[in-house]
């Protein structure tokens, strides 16, 4: 499960209300209005990144805006109209943020992750107004004359730039087919191999061996990009490798995808590499619901995190949290300068949140794969630490589940009820950790039905 958190610079909680129409409703709305649609899909592994976001949007001096020029929609999933397998783009089925569009379906841009600054929603909202009404050669027109015949080395490198600049994927055989009709020498140019990086190819893709034919200049290229780039570019690729690993069902890519993975966040052989490709292993073996390998492998992974020192961890984060709360002041100060071009969204995620979100993950994974006790006892440990570093309501209702599970019904009930203490002080929807309290108290089996 994911975390996010924002340190919060606005102080308005009221939760902008969603909409009843239907999707091609609002479509409509918008085409008749003019306006664009915000489409806010939230995740539904951390009740924080939607509530950060929430926060973001619902600030009074933004919501005027809103209420002039877009229409907000909340959904818990992509719509398919917007991703459809012909689509020379594709967006990932664990994708969090929000997607500009017009009333035409077309996507004006797109971010993922969270945050609660509600002047970087103002500035995205006007840029994306501004992209809306410049937009000459737009996706939909570039993607036709691809499919018409218009495949061209210059045709196919202007249609997958604005695939990228649009915050989407294209699609690895598209930028596959550019390696193949580049011209000879493109190996070494550097803005050449900088814009493949910038797609993230996916690993062992024709587009990432055409990038180690000059290793030299590859490298050249690839550290002269600024550092957030190359980690955001790190993590989506393993991103990218991983969902086709899940999707395609195929271990021996995972197992060989570990390793580039590894390699690029740690020293090889080492316990941080190490850590990375195990991480890469279990998730690809939670999300096919491989059970055997999956509880072979994670008791050693998460024990190995029980050890961490709590107290320093989060002393490190208040140091940490200080840091950003005078970067934000100066964001704040420069956000009407000429160098609002370099302000970007930012997920503020703790070393003890991630640690919560990891640790809980993998608890929650043992207690909906196994009901054997050994495989609970384990969930049991990582679930109380994971609220030791970071008490969410995702971590207090495992912690509770596991604990119902293993005959601790007392504290159990106790758990659970602070967890929907704490969704309802945050105005949440509390109602399915209200059903599992319920089924808690009348001594019911079947906790796990909602």
């Amino acid at each position: 499960m994911k975390y996010c958190v924002a340190f919060i610079i606005c102080f308005f909680v009221k939760i902008i209300p969603g909409f009843s129409q239907t999707l091609e409703e609002v479509f409509e709305q918008a085409k008749i209005e003019n306006k664009l649609i915000m489409l806010v899909v939230e995740t539904k592994e951390s009740f924080h990144c939607n509530e950060i976001t929430r926060l973001g949007l619902s600030a009074p001096s933004l919501q005027k805006k809103l209420k002039e020029d877009a229409i907000v929609l909340f959904v818990s999933k992509i719509p398919e109209e917007i991703v459809k397998p012909e689509f020379l783009y594709s967006i990932s089925y664990k994708f969090y943020g929000i997607i500009y569009l017009d009333g035409y379906k077309n996507i004006i841009h797109a971010y993922s992750g969270a945050t609660s600054s509600y002047y970087f929603h103002e500035y995205k909202l006007k840029e994306a107004i501004k992209e809306k009404k410049r937009e000459k050669s737009n996706l939909a027109e570039l993607s036709a004359n691809y499919y018409t015949g218009n495949k061209s080395f210059c045709e196919t490198y202007t249609l997958i730039e604005k695939i990228v600049n649009k915050g989407l994927d294209p699609k690895q055989w598209l930028v596959d087919s550019l390696t193949q009709i580049a011209p000879a020498d493109s190996t070494r140019s550097l803005r050449f191999l900088q814009f493949l990086s910038k797609t993230a190819p996916e690993i062992g893709s024709i587009t990432e061996k055409y990038l180690y034919q000059n290793p030299d200049n590859y490298q050249m290229a690839w550290w002269r990009m600024p550092a957030d780039t190359r980690i955001r570019l790190n993590t989506q690729m393993a991103s990218k490798s991983l969902e086709k690993a899940i999707l395609q069902n195929d271990k021996n890519y995972v197992v060989g995808a570990s390793y580039s993975i590894a390699n690029r966040y740690s020293q090889n052989g080492t316990p941080a590499w190490q850590a990375v490709r195990t991480a890469s292993i279990l998730t690809y073996f939670r999300e096919v619901k491989d059970t055997t390998y999956y509880l072979t492998m994670a008791k050693a992974y998460f024990d190995s995190y029980l050890n961490l020192n709590v107290d320093s961890i989060l002393k490190l984060d208040s140091a940490y949290k200080d840091q950003i709360r005078k970067e934000t002041e100066q964001n704040k100060r420069l956000i009407n300068s000429s160098v609002i071009a370099s302000f970007k969204v930012t997920d503020y995620q703790t070393q003890a949140m991630k640690y919560a979100g990891l640790l809980n993950s993998g608890a929650w994974t043992n207690y909906t794969f196994s009901k054997n006790l050994k495989h609970l006892n384990d969930a049991l440990k990582w679930a109380k630490k994971a609220n030791e570093f970071f008490e969410a309501p995702e971590c207090m209702t495992t912690y509770a589940r596991i604990l119902y599970k293993t005959n601790n019904k007392v504290l159990a009930i106790e758990w659970q009820s602070k967890a929907i203490d704490f969704l309802k002080s945050k105005n949440g929807n509390a109602i399915e950790l209200e059903k599992v309290l319920e089924a808690m108290k009348n001594g019911s089996d079947k906790i796990d039905e909602y």
